[in-house]
C-alpha cells in the first residue's frame, strides 16, 4: 500500500490559491459579446462546428495575446490590473472568432411571444379589452365578501368578456375577409 504525505502549505501556495479563485470567479461571469450597431444591442452565437486550423494564426492575435502574457508575466500588474488584462484577452478572442468563424447576430430578446405573432390582426384596441377583462376577471375572483356585490362584479366580467370576444372575432373575420 502507498502512502502519501501530506505537504506543508506555504503562503506562496495560498496567494496562487487565491489568484486561481480570482480568475476562476472573472471566468465564471458571463461573456456574451454585446455588440451596438445605430443604437440597437445585440448578442452574437457563433457557429463552432467548422473551425478552422489557423483561427489564432494571424499577426495581429498573435501580438495582443503576447501582449497579454508579457503583462501577465510582471507580479505587480497581475495584482493591479488582473481585470483589465482579463478583458483585453477576451476581447482578443471575440476579435479573432469575429473573424474566422461563422456568425449569427440576434436581438436581445429571444422571447417566442415577442417574435411570433400568433394572431395578425391582433391590435392595441384588442390588448386594452383584453387587459380590461383581466382586470375585472380579477375583481371578480378576489372579491369576497356580499354575494349581491360579488354577482355584479361577475356580471361585469361577463358583460367585458362578452365585448373583448365579439371584438375580437370581429377583427377576425375583416383579417380573413381581406
Amino acid at each position: 500500500m502507498v502512502e502519501y504525505k501530506r505537504k506543508r502549505i506555504t503562503s506562496h501556495m495560498y496567494r496562487r490559491k487565491e489568484e486561481y479563485e480570482e480568475i476562476n470567479k472573472l471566468s465564471e461571469t458571463s461573456h456574451q459579446n454585446s455588440n451596438t450597431i445605430s443604437g440597437n444591442t445585440f448578442n452574437r452565437k457563433y457557429n463552432i462546428s467548422t473551425i478552422p486550423r489557423d483561427i489564432f494564426n494571424s499577426e495581429r492575435c498573435v501580438r495582443s495575446v503576447q501582449s497579454i502574457i508579457d503583462s501577465m508575466l510582471h507580479r505587480n500588474n497581475i495584482e493591479n490590473r488582473i481585470n483589465t488584462i482579463y478583458e483585453s484577452l477576451v476581447k482578443t478572442l471575440y476579435d479573432e472568432m469575429d473573424e474566422y468563424l461563422e456568425y449569427k447576430d440576434f436581438n436581445e430578446s429571444t422571447n417566442k411571444r415577442k417574435r411570433n405573432i400568433g394572431k395578425p390582426y391582433w391590435n392595441a384596441e384588442l390588448q386594452q379589452r383584453l387587459l380590461e377583462t383581466n382586470k375585472t376577471e380579477k375583481e371578480f375572483l378576489k372579491f369576497k365578501g356580499d354575494r349581491r356585490i360579488r354577482k355584479q362584479h361577475e356580471n361585469n366580467y361577463k358583460l367585458k368578456r362578452r365585448e373583448f370576444d365579439k371584438r375580437l372575432r370581429q377583427e377576425e373575420r375583416n383579417y380573413t375577409a381581406e
